[in-house]
């Protein structure tokens, strides 16, 4: 009854139709919604609703395929699987309650996956022994945090290069929003099979899609000292992408991570170094004062600006290269959960005609409005 109202609330007043799962357990709630839920036909009332018992789930879900449907199983599992003959989660069941003399048995499964088969057996069967007090008090010792986006054409290394610098200048932000700093920064790039023909000499990989492309790469670049900053955030992001990407192919997904991020430490009004005076010049000292001058500046205006992108949306303040065609965070910025949030976007009226002036300012042009 919550969940209806719930949903029914939020036809009403917002006018989208909510998707709701319910299950016994955490598993089996995700399951329902996945699977059930989201392929169904919303009522007049604007509800998707479904739910699972750990009898109905394996009644209704033993013989469902494909098996990459379920929540934790990819296409790498689920092709391992299919290698031993083993296509639906009835078939993990009957595996893991099969003796030692059969193919398909539970030494199998634990043979394939380690200790990772003990919960793809518990998800046959519809148990999940996790619950939310669990997950609440579970702390992990490493920290990161993540952005990622797949694009919606293969980018060449100018277009790119632009996404990296928007997504690295985003996660510099989101980790001032969160009073948070990272150690060292990662980014990740996957490529089209667009340039992967017989000129392109390199490691060449399947995709999940059964596509041959160019082995997806990966850099790094440790701060001197941690960092939430914009400015590094962007140059070290930059750095990592010249070095790793090839001009002669073009990208699909793009991913960048802050990784051992922990909360940001005060720095100590006015404490100098016992011997700093003497082991640098004063042109040095004054270089030094400048510098954390110019940084506090920076962080004062950074703040200034998160406080106005959180009232009015992160739309309300762009730089001038997000303008140009190619760039996606004003488009990403509209959406919720990397979906289309319907919001009626006026901007887009005139992206060609702001991307023809951002063009011309970049390229130092004069032009008429």
């Amino acid at each position: 009854a919550l969940a209806e109202e719930i949903c029914r609330r939020v036809y009403e007043e917002v006018g989208m139709i909510a998707t709701v799962g319910l299950g016994e357990n955490l598993y089996l709630a995700k399951v329902a919604m996945d699977i059930e839920a989201k392929h169904m036909q919303a009522s007049k009332e604007g509800i998707r609703l479904a739910m699972l018992t750990e009898q109905s789930y394996r009644e209704s879900l033993w013989q469902h395929k494909p098996l990459h449907d379920f929540w934790r199983i990819g296409r790498g599992i689920e092709n391992r699987l299919a290698y031993y003959g083993i296509y639906t989660m009835g078939d993990i069941a009957m595996a893991a309650l099969s003796g030692s003399k059969e193919k398909k048995n539970q030494a199998l499964l634990y043979k394939l996956f380690g200790i990772q088969a003990e919960l793809l057996i518990d998800h046959a069967f519809g148990y999940e022994t996790c619950k939310i007090e669990d997950i609440k008090a579970f702390h992990s010792k490493s920290n990161s945090l993540h952005r990622g986006q797949v694009l919606p054409s293969p980018y060449g290394f100018t277009e790119g290069r632009m996404v990296a610098e928007e997504m690295a200048e985003d996660l510099a932000l989101d980790l001032l929003k969160k009073g948070k700093d990272s150690a060292f920064v990662q980014l990740y790039l996957s490529f089209d099979e667009e340039n992967a023909g017989e000129s392109y000499e390199g490691n060449l990989v399947q995709n999940h899609y059964g596509k041959r492309v160019p082995k997806s790469v990966h850099g790094l670049y440790h701060f001197p000292k941690r960092s939430n900053q914009g400015r590094a955030f962007r140059e070290a992001v930059l750095a990592i992408y010249d070095r790793i990407m090839d001009r002669r192919l073009r990208i699909r997904k793009l991913s960048i991570s802050a990784e051992d991020v922990r909360d940001c430490e005060a720095l100590p009004e006015g404490q100098l170094d016992l011997f700093q005076h003497f082991l640098t010049s004063d042109e040095e000292e004054k270089e030094c004062v400048e510098k954390k001058q110019f940084l506090e500046k920076e962080e004062k205006a950074r703040g200034a600006a998160l406080a106005v992108m959180e009232k009015f949306g992160k739309n309300a303040l762009l730089k001038g290269y997000q303008y140009l065609e190619g760039t996606r965070g004003r488009e990403r910025n509209r959406q919720i959960g990397g979906h289309n949030s319907g919001v009626s976007d006026l901007v887009s009226i005139r992206r060609k005609e702001e991307s023809t002036i951002a063009k011309n300012i970049v390229e130092g042009q004069d032009y008429e409005r």
